[in-house]
């Protein structure tokens, strides 16, 4: 064992949403690396320990930011991470993720497409000028509701690509900096705990690496009053 394993302890434990044998779809925290160092704690670090007697393959097949919070698919066999990584590479695999923006939104759905580029040197992106170096990046934007009182906006977001940082640099691009994302300008929020953003990944759809059956698994814990910060859940939006 080493330092991190020994530091383990029941509060650790990471929710198991859907459990496909040799593949799991778990719930991050926010403030959690997806990977890190093994002397850093990490959502690896952790499924290493949680699967310790059933498996000792923990591949990460996709990532949140640290300060995101939701659902992740892991491969908990070679042959899955295999299958799986393909799916993610032919954009077979439906990501959904709620946010909540300053502002008002219009009230129907929209495509944001543009080209991110990685600064040199730093954790973070920037919106490529046109004939610029970069990736595509292209995200649908359906609106949900709007807390006029607040003057805030939670919208579900459908990202066609998996750029580093890309929901957060589109939203902030076009005025809409998401709620606790300071990296981004976003504002902060007392109700915001200092290591996350109103960003939570609710739903995966991919296909069933032990058989190609479709499936869709959906977040069922009850953390959209805290995700979505000063809005309050009781007020009628």
């Amino acid at each position: 064992m080493n330092e991190m394993t020994n530091r383990f302890d029941e509060s650790d434990a990471i929710p198991v949403i859907w459990d496909g044998d040799i593949a799991v779809v778990v719930r991050k925290p926010a403030g959690l690396f997806t990977e890190a160092a093994p002397d850093i704690d990490s959502l690896q670090q952790r499924l290493r320990h949680q699967f310790s007697s059933r498996t000792a393959y923990i591949a990460m097949v996709h990532r949140l930011d640290r300060p995101v919070s939701g659902l992740l698919l892991v491969a908990t066999a070679k042959r899955a991470a295999r299958l799986l990584a393909a799916q993610f590479a032919s954009q077979k695999i439906v990501k959904t993720y709620l946010a909540v923006l300053p502002g008002r939104l219009a009230g129907h759905s929209e495509v944001w497409i543009d080209r991110i580029a990685k600064r040199d040197g730093e954790s973070r992106v920037d919106i490529a000028e046109v004939g610029a170096a970069g990736k595509q990046a292209e995200t649908e934007v359906e609106f949900v509701r709007y807390d006029a009182r607040r003057d805030r906006t939670l919208v579900r977001f459908r990202p066609k690509t998996g750029r580093t940082h890309q929901l957060r640099i589109q939203a902030s691009t076009r005025g809409f900096p998401i709620l606790g994302d300071l990296l981004y300008g976003g504002e902060t929020d007392t109700k915001l705990r200092s290591e996350r953003i109103a960003l939570h990944a609710e739903s995966l759809t991919f296909f069933d690496p032990r058989n190609g059956v479709p499936v869709t698994v959906h977040d069922p814990s009850n953390e959209l009053p805290s995700f979505l910060g000063s809005i309050d859940p009781a007020c009628r939006l």
